[in-house]
């Protein structure tokens, strides 16, 4: 089966596309600039906080996965 049929990029079609530098390309927006406008821009008291809450989540689906796996 080729890599066509089973809708999987050939390695040259990967590495094309990783060093396509895609944030001049239509559609795509900077992340920094969406936590910006949604959170707060960086240092800002919403950001820290936000960032607080981004990181107890992380963590915990972390540790529910290690415990899954004991």
């Amino acid at each position: 089966m080729s890599n066509k049929e089973n809708n999987r990029l050939t390695p040259a079609e990967l590495e094309k596309l990783r060093a396509t530098d895609l944030r001049h390309k239509p559609g795509f927006v900077d992340a920094e600039a969406v936590l910006s406008s949604e959170v707060g821009a960086k240092g800002s008291p919403e950001r820290a906080a936000f960032d607080a809450k981004a990181q107890a989540w992380f963590r915990d689906e972390v540790m529910q996965r290690d415990l899954h796996f004991v």
